[in-house]
């Protein structure tokens, strides 16, 4: 049980106005502020927050609470993981928590798959191959280890027997997406002979993976399905480890693919963040919002296909208020190719607002 007292310094020291300005866009409104509210369709403004009270409140939908239900119903956790991510934000110390719930041995599982991949990668033997295709693609040892990058073996079972030997049940790993169940009962790994790339939230917990096939294979690309834990259109890949960048510059550089970002990355451009090849949702933007970055920068292929992604990124973006500038390449180009050749200052300091 966490302390009462230690509840109620976190309650008093996280101001629902400063936590939910991260997620919704608020105006004052006489002795409240006033925003579009973030649980149902609302085009007139009928979220209230109440700066006095302490409260939110929805005469639309009825949705109503303090910080702490804001933040568990919008990013659907529990209430002491609320009271982490807040305490965490305003330098307060939790005691420690007894044994977590399905949610943690969850993680804990994304966690030691994680491990496997990145152990994997690094193998002098079975890592050789997809080393030498990372470094053939300029992305370099040290960010290997800044994105967790990883390597899934040939093999059908190789992390099925690794996580048997951990005592995970094939159950848990099969809601995870890391494993499936054959017609005959057996278990097989999801992500074989390909380069892993573990997506992680704010905090750093991994909560899906991507795979980049080696050699031949379709598809070319296969990522985790939709869990309790990843949910494609709230995620970001890369937002942890670009968090602090964000931070200090203000605005986040969007990309589509992983590459795309690893190549960016390898540049000295920090603040990079993938959409993960899903057309840009607000509740990216609000991921980029409650680090403090008051802008986006989307970087997409000059054909006809990223000219349309980049106009719905924009109206996505202005639906929100959130401001956004767009550099388009040149045809046949995207972020990878590109910036293996060009110095990626050159084409953001030509990022301008809208689509021509």
């Amino acid at each position: 049980m966490i302390p009462q007292e230690v509840i109620e310094e976190v309650q008093q020291r996280a101001d629902i106005v400063e936590v939910i300005s991260r997620y919704v866009t608020l105006k004052k409104a006489g002795r409240n502020w006033k925003g579009l509210c973030p649980f149902h369709p609302d085009k007139n403004p009928s979220f209230v927050v109440s700066p006095e009270k302490q409260l939110f409140h929805c005469f639309g939908c009825g949705a109503g609470g303090n910080v702490f239900t804001f933040l568990m119903r919008y990013e659907k956790i529990s209430f002491y993981e609320a009271l982490k991510t807040l305490a965490d934000s305003y330098g307060i110390e939790l005691p420690s928590r007894p044994t977590g719930g399905r949610r943690e041995h969850l993680f804990e599982i994304n966690s030691l798959a994680s491990e496997f991949f990145h152990r994997t990668l690094l193998s002098p033997r079975e890592g050789r191959r997809a080393r030498e295709y990372l470094l053939g693609r300029g992305i370099e040892p040290s960010l290997w280890e800044d994105y967790l990058l990883g390597f899934a073996p040939e093999g059908w079972d190789s992390l099925v027997r690794h996580l048997r030997e951990k005592g995970v049940k094939m159950e848990d790993a099969e809601a995870l997406g890391l494993v499936l169940q054959g017609r005959e009962g057996s278990w097989y790994d999801r992500f074989r002979s390909r380069i892993i790339f573990p997506i992680r939230d704010l905090r750093g917990r991994v909560i899906g993976f991507g795979g980049r096939i080696i050699g031949k294979g379709e598809p070319k690309y296969l990522n985790s399905p939709e869990t309790e834990l990843y949910r494609k259109g709230n995620s970001l890949y890369g937002i942890f480890a670009a968090k602090d960048y964000i931070i200090k510059e203000g605005k986040a550089i969007l990309v589509e693919g992983y590459f795309d970002l690893l190549t960016l990355a390898q540049r000295g451009v920090r603040e990079a963040v993938a959409t993960l090849g899903t057309a840009l949702t607000s509740q990216q933007l609000r991921l980029i919002r409650r680090l403090g970055g008051k802008k986006g920068v989307l970087l997409f292929d000059g054909d006809d296909a990223g000219r349309k992604a980049a106009l719905r990124a924009v109206e996505s973006a202005a639906e929100e208020g959130f401001y956004v500038e767009v550099v388009l390449l040149p045809p046949g180009e995207d972020p990878d190719t590109y910036f293996r050749q060009h110095p990626p200052g050159e084409a953001l300091q030509e990022a301008r607002e809208g689509i021509e």
